[in-house]
Formats: C-alpha cells, sequence, structure tokens
C-alpha cells in the first residue's frame, strides 16, 4: 500500500504537468478555431474527458522532447550535462543566477547516478532531488507547450486578422521563453546537485557491507 501511495504522489507531482501543457495546447487550438469543447464534453460526457485527457498527456510528453531534437534551438537538452558541458548561453545564465562559474571538472554516468543515489542516499536528499527535477520538468514542459501555444495564436492572426500584433500570444511567448530558459538554468543546477550527491553516495557504505565486516571481526 505504501509503495502505491508513493508510486501516486510522484506520478502526480510529476506527470501532472504533461497533462496541464497538453491542455494548454488543446485550449488554444479550440480558441483559434473557435470549437466549443465544453459543449462537447457535455454532449459525449466521461469519453469525451478521458479523450482529452489521453491525447494532453501525449502532447504534454512529446512537445518538449521533439524540440529537443531541433538542433537550431538554443537549449535542446532533456537530460543532465554529465557528459558534457552547457553551452555558452546556458554558462552565462547560469553565473548570472547562481553568481559563480560552471566547473565540473568530471564526467559522470547519470543512469548509474541516479541508481546509486535511489540505494545510498538520505530520504531528504532523495527527496530535494524529487523536487529539483520537479521544477525543471515544470519549467521546460510548459515553457515548450507555452510557445506552441503561442506560435498557433500568431499563426491564427496572421491568417485571419493580417496583423502580426496579437498581445495574447505575446504575452505567452514572453512567459514561455522565460520558463523555458529558466528550466535550462534549473538543469545546470540539477547537474552539479547529482554529480555532488553521486559523489557523496559513493563514500556512504552499504548497510550489509557493515554487517559482514562486523561478522568477519567477531571471528
Amino acid at each position: 500500500m505504501n509503495e502505491l501511495v508513493k508510486t501516486l504522489k510522484n506520478f502526480i507531482s510529476r506527470d501532472v504537468v504533461y497533462f496541464i501543457g497538453g491542455f494548454l495546447v488543446i485550449a488554444t487550438f479550440g480558441y483559434c478555431r473557435e470549437i466549443n469543447m465544453a459543449e462537447d464534453w457535455f454532449r459525449h460526457g466521461g469519453l469525451f474527458l478521458l479523450l482529452v485527457v489521453g491525447i494532453a498527456y501525449v502532447i504534454g510528453y512529446a512537445i518538449p522532447e521533439l524540440l529537443a531534437l531541433c538542433p537550431f534551438f538554443p537549449f535542446p537538452r532533456t537530460s543532465l550535462y554529465s557528459k558534457d558541458a552547457p553551452n555558452l548561453i546556458v554558462r552565462f545564465l547560469y553565473r548570472c543566477y547562481m553568481h559563480e562559474e560552471w566547473t565540473m571538472k568530471d564526467t559522470f554516468d547519470e543512469e548509474k547516478a541516479g541508481l546509486i543515489i535511489r540505494a545510498r542516499a538520505s530520504a531528504a536528499n532523495r527527496d530535494d532531488l524529487e523536487r529539483r527535477t520537479c521544477l525543471f520538468m515544470i519549467s521546460t514542459t510548459m515553457g515548450s507547450c507555452g510557445m506552441v501555444a503561442a506560435g498557433m495564436m500568431e499563426v491564427t492572426s496572421l491568417v485571419e486578422a493580417e496583423t502580426f500584433w496579437c498581445p495574447q500570444a505575446i504575452v505567452i511567448a514572453i512567459c514561455s521563453l522565460l520558463l523555458w530558459v529558466l528550466g535550462h538554468v534549473k538543469l545546470a543546477q540539477l547537474t552539479k546537485f547529482v554529480h555532488e550527491l553521486y559523489l557523496d553516495s559513493l563514500k556512504v557504505q552499504r548497510p550489509e557491507g557493515n554487517l559482514r565486516k562486523k561478522a568477519e571481526d567477531r571471528r
């Protein structure tokens, strides 16, 4: 039961942002195409709601991952800077945000570090890591989905009103860009935290190792 509650808690804290980001894109599409989704909801009931929720999750998850594949974006990252250093823009933002230079001499295996941290780190450190990861996911997911929503509104404004000036799209684009940039600064912070936590966890001896050592001493 405790494991179920823990899994549900992790799902809500992490994956709910995919629903929100995807629903932002769906709602913007409905707004641009003048689709009354509330009317369809009342007409079709729970089936329509489940369909929207499922599509929203897919959209919210896919957009940040697909944007990370585009090489012309300045921040194409969804993984830690474990094998390479951040680009010049991220290092500059990191220095402005943290008031210190980016320094990390050693590279590390992200997957191996995660396994060791989960096995050996304290509960407080694991909770802190979860919080930092959630902040990164919220920033990048909402930033990416917000930019797609702003793009749809801007295209609609150009096609229908024949004007580039769309206040809603401009406000959403600015907020989304700020979130996206902040997300990648958070990613740099997260990398440093994971690296430090990984090194500290390597120094922690396994409990079964301690028991084995005590048993050998008794002999």
